[in-house]
C-alpha cells in the first residue's frame, strides 16, 4: 500500500473523466465532489475523513463521472481496487449483494444530484443569495454577538452557523465560506481552536470577530438595491479597469484633507502622475465616462490657473469596498472555494488612444477603433 498523499487547498485530487485504478480513503481534510462547467466548479456534495472516493471502479468503468477538489489540506490513502474487489467477490453471497446494492444506490443518487444541480444555478453564491447571505451574517452578529471594547463584535462560530441556518435558512457550508471571504478581505478576524473531542486535531473556527460590520451592511444594501432595480444590474459586475482607476485615484488623494462637505480636491497633474506609476498611462478626463457608467460622479474645475479633480471621498471609498466584495464573490463562484490571499493582477498599458489615452493590453492586437471614445486608430504597417 502506497504512502498517504497530501493535497493542498485548491488542488485537484481527481478530474472528471480520469480513470482511477485505486480507491482513495480520506484520512483528514475536506473534499468537494463537483462538476466543471463553463470554467466554474459546481459542487454536488462534500466528503470528509474516513470516506472513500472511487467506489464505482469496483463494479463498473473506472472512468470517473465527477471531479474531486481539496477544499482544505487533505490527506488521502490509496487502496488497490483489485484487492478490495477480490474481497467482495469472495465474500458471502448476501454480503456481496448488499454491497453491490449500496454502490448502485449511491451511483443513482449522484446522478440525480447532478441532474438537479445542472438544472439550477449551482454556484456557491448565486446573485439572488448574496443579499440574504450577508444580511444574515450582519443581523445574527448584531443580535447574538458581544460588543468588544475596541468597537468590534465577537460571536461564537456555532452560534453564527446555527442561527443563520435556523432563522435565515442559510447552509452552514455557505456561511463558513462567506466568513472565509470576509477574512480574506480583512473584514473579520477568526480564532481557531482544536475540536473539543480531538485535542490533537486540526484547529477549526471557534470565534469570529467582526471588525468592519458596517461595511457588510452597506454592501448587502447596495447589492439588493441595484439587483432588484431594472436596468441597473451592470453596476453589480466587477470590471478590472474601473477598479484599478479608483485604486489609483484613492492613492493620489491619500494625503488630501476633505472639506466640510466631505469632498477632496487633487491637482490633475498629481493624478496623472499616479496613473502613470500604477497603471502605465496618464489620466484623461475621458476616463471619467468609464467611471460614470459605474455610478460614480467626479468633477473637474480650474483654481488659480491649475486644473483640479474633485469628488466625494466617502462615496468613492464605499463603492471601492463594494467592488472588492464583488470581485471575491466572482472568484468564489468561479472556483467553488475561497482561495488564499492573492495579488490582484494589474493590466499594464501597451498602445494607447491618442485622443483619450485609453490603454490596450500589451501584446494584444491593436483594435481599429478605440473602445472608449470611438477614435479611429492608425494601424501598424
Amino acid at each position: 500500500m502506497a504512502a498517504p498523499k497530501v493535497y493542498k487547498k485548491g488542488e485537484w485530487i481527481l478530474k472528471e473523466g480520469e480513470k482511477l485504478p485505486t480507491l482513495l480513503l480520506i484520512q483528514r481534510g475536506s473534499v468537494s465532489v463537483c462538476l466543471t462547467r463553463n470554467k466554474k466548479n459546481l459542487e454536488l456534495f462534500q466528503l470528509g475523513a474516513n470516506q472513500v472516493i472511487g467506489e464505482s471502479a469496483l463494479f463498473s468503468n473506472p472512468a470517473q463521472v465527477v471531479a474531486c477538489l481539496a477544499i482544505s489540506e487533505t490527506t488521502v490513502l490509496e487502496i488497490p481496487a483489485e484487492a478490495v474487489k477480490l474481497q467482495v467477490e469472495t465474500s458471502a453471497p448476501s454480503i456481496k449483494l448488499v454491497f453491490k446494492s449500496f454502490v448502485e444506490r449511491l451511483r443513482l443518487a449522484v446522478a440525480e444530484v447532478k441532474t438537479l444541480k445542472l438544472a439550477n444555478d449551482a454556484s456557491p453564491c448565486p446573485d439572488d443569495q448574496v443579499p440574504p447571505l450577508f444580511a444574515s451574517l450582519f443581523l445574527t452578529t448584531k443580535l447574538k454577538g458581544a460588543k468588544q471594547p475596541d468597537g468590534s463584535t465577537m460571536i461564537q462560530w456555532l452560534d453564527l452557523k446555527n442561527y443563520c441556518l435556523r432563522i435565515f435558512q442559510q447552509s452552514p457550508r455557505r456561511v463558513e465560506q462567506a466568513v472565509e471571504l470576509l477574512l480574506k478581505i480583512k473584514k473579520v478576524e477568526v480564532k481557531k481552536l482544536p475540536p473539543v473531542d480531538d485535542p490533537e486535531g486540526t484547529p477549526v473556527m471557534a470565534e469570529i470577530i467582526f471588525t468592519h460590520l458596517n461595511d457588510i451592511e452597506m454592501f448587502f444594501e447596495y447589492f439588493q438595491y441595484y439587483y432588484y432595480r431594472p436596468g441597473k444590474s451592470e453596476l453589480l459586475k466587477y470590471d478590472l479597469k474601473p477598479f484599478q482607476m479608483i485604486d489609483a485615484i484613492l492613492s493620489a488623494t491619500a494625503n488630501c484633507v476633505p472639506d466640510r462637505l466631505g469632498r477632496v480636491n487633487c491637482p490633475l497633474v498629481t493624478l496623472s502622475e499616479t496613473f502613470k506609476q500604477k497603471l502605465g498611462y496618464p489620466f484623461s478626463p475621458d476616463h471619467l465616462k468609464v467611471l460614470e457608467q459605474k455610478g460614480l460622479l467626479f468633477a473637474t474645475k480650474e483654481v488659480g490657473g491649475s486644473a483640479i479633480f474633485e469628488f466625494e471621498l466617502n462615496e468613492v471609498k464605499g463603492v471601492f469596498t463594494h467592488w472588492v466584495f464583488l470581485r471575491e464573490i466572482g472568484l468564489w463562484n468561479e472556483r467553488g472555494f475561497i482561495a488564499a490571499e492573492e495579488e490582484v493582477k494589474t493590466v499594464k498599458a501597451g498602445a494607447a488612444c491618442p485622443k483619450c489615452n485609453a490603454s490596450f493590453a500589451a501584446g494584444a492586437p491593436a483594435p481599429k477603433f478605440c473602445p472608449e471614445c470611438g477614435e479611429k486608430l492608425a494601424q501598424a504597417a
